[in-house]
């Protein structure tokens, strides 16, 4: 794959937080922090905090050529990762869905 422009990573990961409800919404809902994209592939990740003790931590990531998308749910202390979760080929409308579903928390009322 070709490496993409810092423009365009932000603008993905962008994309990602909109189709997961907005960054609003997911400090809201989830009490999401560490909010931050990778400027070289334009993947989204944040800690969320709320009732976890599986998972608080994910990544998005869009595969380009399939259109779809990685997610890595990790469960971090400390210095320790752990992945609990990898999933992929993950389309934009099931990023919610995914995502209540392996972490118990709701996106949406």
């Amino acid at each position: 794959m070709s490496s993409l422009t810092k423009e365009r990573a932000a603008e993905i990961a962008n994309t990602i937080a909109n189709q997961m409800g907005g960054i609003r919404r997911l400090v809201l809902m989830v009490n999401a922090k560490n909010i931050t994209y990778n400027s070289e592939d334009g993947s989204l990740s944040f800690r969320f905090m709320k009732g976890q003790n599986k998972v608080n931590f994910v990544r998005v990531l869009l595969d380009r050529a399939s259109d779809t998308y990685e997610m890595k749910f990790v469960w971090v202390r400390g210095v320790k990762w752990s992945t609990v979760k990898c999933l992929t080929g993950v389309y934009c409308d099931q990023l919610i869905s995914v995502f209540q579903d392996i972490t118990g928390l709701a996106l949406v009322l």
